[in-house]
C-alpha cells in the first residue's frame, strides 16, 4: 500500500463515520394495531392490548389469553331481549360465585364506559376451580352496541394480591377497545335452499 493510500484510508473511515452520525435517526414506527373482529358476535377489539393474544373465536365468543402469565378473557353476547337488567346480571354472578367451592364474593360497582351504550357494571369473586386452585373471576356487564342484548367480558385468573392491576392494566384496556360491528343481515329467502 502506498503512503498516499495509507493516509486516505483513515480519512475515508472518518468521513463514513461522520456521515452515519449526521443522518437523521429513523422515526420509530409503532406496529400496526391488531384488530380482532367477530361479525356473528357483532363485536371488534379495535386494538388488541399487547398483554393478550387471540386464543379463539367462535360464533358467539372471542377468547383472549395472556401472553405472559395466566389469565383468560372471554367476550360473549346474550340472546336478544328487551329491558336488559345489568344489576340483575351482577346479582346472578354473585350467586354463582357463592355457590362454588370456597366462593367469596368481592363486590361489584358501576363503571363509566362512554363509548358503548348505557351503563356498565363489574362484579368480582373468588372460588376454587376443579383442580382446587384459588381462582378469581371478574365480569364486566355491558349493553351490546346493537342495544338489544347483554355483553359479558369475563376475566379469569389465579387469585392473588394483584387484582387492582389486573383490572386497571389488563381487563379495562380490553373493554376500552371494544366496538360494535354492523348487524349481519339475515340471508335472503331467495338465497336459501328450499326444503
Amino acid at each position: 500500500m502506498s503512503r498516499g493510500t495509507r493516509a486516505f484510508v483513515p480519512v475515508l473511515a472518518a468521513a463514513l463515520a461522520l456521515a452515519a452520525c449526521s443522518r437523521a435517526p429513523e422515526e420509530a414506527r409503532e406496529p400496526p394495531a391488531e384488530r380482532v373482529e367477530n361479525p356473528e358476535l357483532g363485536i371488534a377489539i379495535a386494538d388488541l392490548p399487547d398483554d393478550f393474544r387471540l386464543a379463539g373465536a367462535g360464533s358467539s365468543t372471542i377468547e383472549l389469553e395472556l401472553i405472559e402469565g395466566e389469565g383468560r378473557i372471554e367476550i360473549a353476547a346474550g340472546e336478544p331481549e328487551t329491558g336488559i337488567n345489568l344489576v340483575a346480571a351482577v346479582e346472578e354472578h354473585k350467586s354463582s360465585i357463592l355457590e362454588r367451592p370456597g366462593g367469596d364474593y368481592k363486590g361489584g360497582r358501576e363503571l363509566q364506559v362512554v363509548h358503548l351504550p348505557g351503563a356498565a357494571f363489574y362484579s368480582r369473586g373468588r372460588f376454587e376451580n376443579a383442580a382446587g386452585v384459588l381462582t378469581e373471576e371478574t365480569v364486566v356487564f355491558l349493553i351490546h352496541p346493537w342495544e338489544d342484548r347483554q355483553l359479558r367480558v369475563t376475566y379469569t385468573y389465579p387469585a392473588g394480591d394483584d387484582s387492582a392491576s389486573r383490572l386497571q392494566d389488563q381487563l379495562f384496556p380490553v373493554v376500552e377497545e371494544l366496538e360494535g360491528l354492523e348487524e349481519l343481515e339475515p340471508p335472503d329467502e331467495a338465497d336459501t335452499p328450499e326444503s
